[in-house]
């Protein structure tokens, strides 16, 4: 859905605030300002953009009540309730956890003592690093030399790995090397798409959606790498809702 600039501009800030709760867990918990995250990501503005979706795109920029607002300006201010509501809840729930640390810091000093009473501890021998995105890409291009190879390649790797979240597109007949390969990972509540076709040109396009309640929200075309590199962190994070899932990304980076 095309959006007018502003509002873009709008719905991406809002996803960062929702998206920056989830990552740190703020809209988990059952209080009233977690609930009114979940429900902002969930409800809020899908819903917002599908009725605005759902008007004429000839009309959105004439007047369609007394107050002589357009659609769009509808759009933007419903938005900019929705973003600020967002952030105020954000602060409230970040405020709320800088109290439970601070509260957690007087407990270990009163169980523990103070860290200038303690003893240093002693190095230890580092671990072996964990697995990297570079060895991710790495995995998913073995052998591909030109631009056919690597989408065959990538496909290929995708579709052995996780066969319910990749489709794969091998032209009329279905039997030849792949020119299309899309995997949706499911995250939460949304869906991230990512996609990597073999154009025209025989260039290779790379483009990444989120989907939220079925309504693309952003679509971005980035370079192969940084594509790859985001996929790897997308699936890393899905692979912690079950060891089926962990296991089907140990296979895929073997």
């Amino acid at each position: 859905m095309a959006l007018p600039a502003e509002a873009q501009a709008c719905v991406d800030r809002i996803l960062a605030l929702l998206d920056e709760a989830q990552a740190l867990g703020l809209d988990q918990s059952s209080s009233e300002d977690a609930y009114a995250l979940r429900a902002a990501r969930e409800r809020y503005l899908p819903e917002t953009l599908d009725a605005y979706e759902r008007i004429p795109p000839a009309l959105r920029r004439t007047p369609g009540d007394a107050s002589g607002r357009t659609p769009d300006d509808q759009l933007l201010e419903q938005l900019a309730i929705i973003e600020r509501s967002a952030a105020q809840r954000l602060q409230r729930a970040a405020d709320h956890a800088r109290t439970t640390l601070s509260a957690n810091g007087r407990f270990l000093i009163d169980r523990l003592g103070a860290l200038d009473s303690l003893p240093e501890a002693p190095p230890m021998e580092a671990h072996s690093a964990p697995v990297t995105a570079h060895r991710f890409v790495e995995s998913i291009t073995t052998g591909a030399k030109r631009n056919r190879d690597l989408v065959n390649a990538v496909a290929n790797r995708l579709y052995q790995a996780f066969p319910l979240l990749t489709e794969v597109d091998r032209g009329i007949f279905g039997t030849g090397a792949a020119r299309r390969v899309a995997i949706t990972v499911p995250l939460g509540n949304d869906r991230l798409r990512y996609l990597l076709a073999l154009g025209a040109g025989g260039d290779v396009e790379t483009t990444c959606a989120k989907i939220v309640r079925g309504v693309t929200i952003r679509t971005e075309h980035v370079p192969f790498e940084q594509w790859a590199r985001a996929l790897y962190e997308d699936l890393h994070a899905f692979a912690r809702s079950s060891v089926q899932a962990q296991e089907m990304l140990a296979q895929l980076i073997r």
